[in-house]
């Protein structure tokens, strides 16, 4: 409950920065059932934030005592945290609040103690053997938003910058020195800091300190790869890890040398993902993986088995975590092939496949091709920014024109003229453009095949609907939007012509206010034939109808590049898993659930990478695509081509690239005919 409610107090910005996403309670009592398996056993957690992790061993712990000599003592709780459990975090504030959690614990067992192993410093500086000093010193501005270039060597100018550092007693700092030696378990939750966040002298510093990893270490890796490491340097012979990571571990090319590290010194007995929510820790963003395995004296020569597991539920409890865990030990100690209930789905395997496929442990995840994972690993480049962000006032985003007036419905053929009769799909769908001059257009009544003549000076352009439209760049067609009286105008508007000639200069006056470079549809069947494309561009500012999102005053080229980002396979994966939950196939975003979006930031892309996306959109602009479900059936060339430029700017690999494009697609054709199938029940 502290964690919790510590948790909420920090605002999310301060969170993201500093990598506080603490831990959940049933998380923590999982790994701590998994990993802990002796009373006596010394646990150490290397980020220790508010001691959720420490307080879990500590049950785990005391329940084994109990059970094996059925009481739990006085000297057993003083050892516990005097001896047995050590936390260290380079938070002063986190640090604290894991005293005041572990010393709670007093009271639930009635024994008190004055003396615990908890301290503030970089754990990253330290190793086995050394001691952590009663009281050292530390920078005061990590009070208030500590970041990693606070803690390299050499002081700053004035003391009056300086906090105490060192072990912490119930009060405060100034406890007793901790000596440090390896443990039994390294249980933790690292911070995720992606490593364009870590400045260059820290990461210079971590290199030096973990050149005994060379190997391993890939200078793309996040910051949670330096505890891996860390926990690895701290964990006995026969110890276990038990980690909470990001999924992306088990991908991405830059943790490569970290599955190599652990599937070379552990045996990995659980790797445990979860389907009802992305992560393991309060308030992350990012899928989350539970690790737990045993480090090797010797490579056996017999068959190690790993137990990967896919929780379809979570615990509500520390009970139905306890129970979770009993029956995961049952399974793997059976040597269950596979297993599933209501609750969770388990498949056995041997380590030497971890290590076939070590360069992608994902496909073993019991249903783990999914979009899920896939976005996950996108949704981390820092090249991506929520909507409102990159707009800086929510205002710039609107809603298109509305075709209600008060409580009266007026049909579309009110005010558009459809560029051309094949888009006109509905039976509403009666004026369509026959022929274009450079004054006036000639508009046909499709189904009395009358012909008028409008002014193009009574007209603005506009976009009615997203269907049938087969290229990104519409601006030459674009439909018309009548926003002024003309000579026919009483034959057009027909039985409605006293209601809206009236209304037609507030319509001017709206439509003026809503044009755009680019609309965004935000109502459209995914699986549908006349669905080419969600997103299109104009040089011609144009007025969308309301079935589309527009983005006004934003520059030109940005709103090519966001056009190619919207309609890029990784948006539209996006797309399927924020929509709003309408029927089937059919996709509907309203404007708060659009803001939130993830698109390429083109406010930050260097020289050659905003090159590279606007020559494939100058490339791409005229082609006329298929509907996007044959685009992912048949690779079809243009959006493979569009879809590589978006992943090379994302900063992927070439060897990458193919990959996940093939993977993107194949996933995309399973969901979304699975959504058609439900459409058409």
């Amino acid at each position: 409950m502290l964690g919790k409610v510590f948790h909420e107090l920090i605002p999310f910005e301060v969170r993201k920065a500093v990598a506080a996403f603490y831990t959940n309670n049933e998380a923590a009592e999982i790994l701590a059932q998994l990993a802990i398996d002796d009373p006596y056993a010394k646990v150490i957690d290397l980020a220790v934030g508010s001691g959720t992790l420490l307080v879990a061993s500590h049950r785990r712990k005391r329940d084994l005592l109990l059970k094996s000599k059925g009481a739990f003592t006085l000297e057993d709780h003083k050892r516990f945290l005097e001896q047995d459990l050590t936390g260290i975090d380079i938070m002063p504030f986190a640090a604290h609040l894991a005293v005041v959690h572990l010393s709670l614990q007093a009271l639930l067992s009635r024994h008190e103690t004055e003396r615990v192993r908890i301290a503030v410093w970089d754990s990253t500086k330290l190793k086995p053997g050394q001691v952590i000093p009663a009281i050292s010193r530390e920078l005061r501005v990590a009070y208030k938003r500590p970041t990693l270039d606070m803690f390299t060597e050499g002081p700053p100018p004035f003391d009056k910058a300086y906090v105490k550092r060192g072990a912490l007693t119930l009060e405060g700092l100034g406890g007793e020195e901790i000596p440090l030696e390896q443990a039994d378990v390294v249980i933790m939750n690292p911070p995720f800091t992606r490593q364009e966040r870590i400045p260059d002298e820290y990461k210079n510093r971590l290199y030096s300190i973990f050149s005994d990893y060379e190997k391993y270490i890939d200078r793309r890796m996040g910051y949670y790869g330096y505890f891996v490491m860390l926990a690895d340097r701290f964990t006995k012979t026969d110890g276990r890890i038990a980690l909470v990571l990001p999924a992306t571990i088990l991908r991405l090319s830059s943790s490569l040398g970290l599955r190599k590290l652990i599937l070379e010194k552990y045996h990995v007995e659980y790797i445990i993902t979860t389907t009802q929510r992305a992560a393991f820790s309060e308030g992350a963003q990012f899928r989350e993986i539970l690790l737990i395995g045993r480090k090797l004296k010797d490579r056996p020569n017999g068959f190690l088995k790993s137990a990967i597991v896919t929780l379809k539920k979570l615990p509500q409890n520390i009970d139905q975590s306890r129970q979770f865990a009993r029956q995961l030990e049952e399974i793997l100690a059976k040597g269950i092939g596979q297993f599933e209930d209501e609750w969770l789905r388990i498949e056995i395997v041997s380590q030497k496949k971890l290590e076939e496929n070590v360069s992608n442990i994902f496909p073993l995840l019991p249903g783990a091709k999914g979009l899920d994972i896939i976005w996950d690993e996108l949704s981390i480049k820092d090249m991506l920014i929520p909507v409102k962000d990159y707009m800086q006032k929510e205002s710039r985003m609107f809603e298109g024109l509305h075709l209600w007036k008060g409580d009266k419905y007026f049909d579309p053929q009110h005010t558009f003229v459809l560029r051309d009769e094949s888009r006109a799909l509905k039976k509403y769908d009666r004026w369509y453009a026959k022929d274009i001059g450079n004054r006036f257009l000639s508009a046909e009544d499709r189904i009395t095949k009358t012909r008028i003549k409008i002014p193009l000076r009574s007209t603005i352009p506009g976009l009615r609907r997203l269907s049938g439209i087969n290229k990104i760049d519409i601006t030459d067609q674009l439909d018309f939007v009548v926003v002024s009286e003309f000579e026919y105008a009483k034959e057009f508007f027909r039985e409605d012509a006293g209601d809206m000639i009236p209304k037609l200069e507030g319509r001017r006056k709206s439509a003026e206010r809503k044009l755009c470079h680019i609309a965004i549809g935000r109502r459209f069947d995914l699986s549908a034939p006349g669905t080419q494309a969600v997103t299109y561009y104009s040089s011609r500012k144009m007025a969308p109808a309301n079935m589309f999102l527009g983005i006004k005053d934003i520059p030109s080229d940005d709103a090519k590049i966001l056009a190619l980002w919207f309609n890029s396979t990784p948006n539209i994966i996006q797309l399927v898993r924020k929509r709003k939950e309408t029927r089937g196939a059919f996709m509907q975003l309203n404007k708060y659930i659009l803001l939130e979006f993830l698109v390429i930031n083109p406010s930050i892309l260097d020289e050659n990478s905003q090159k590279v996306l606007l020559d494939i959109y100058e490339d791409i602009k005229d082609v006329e695509f298929p509907s996007i479900l044959e685009q992912f059936r048949g690779r079809f060339s243009t959006r493979v081509k569009m879809d590589k430029a978006i992943l090379k700017v994302l900063g992927y690999e070439e060897n990458e690239i193919d990959k996940l494009i093939d993977e993107m697609y194949s996933v995309l054709v399973e969901r979304i005919e699975e959504l058609k199938e439900l459409m058409a029940g």
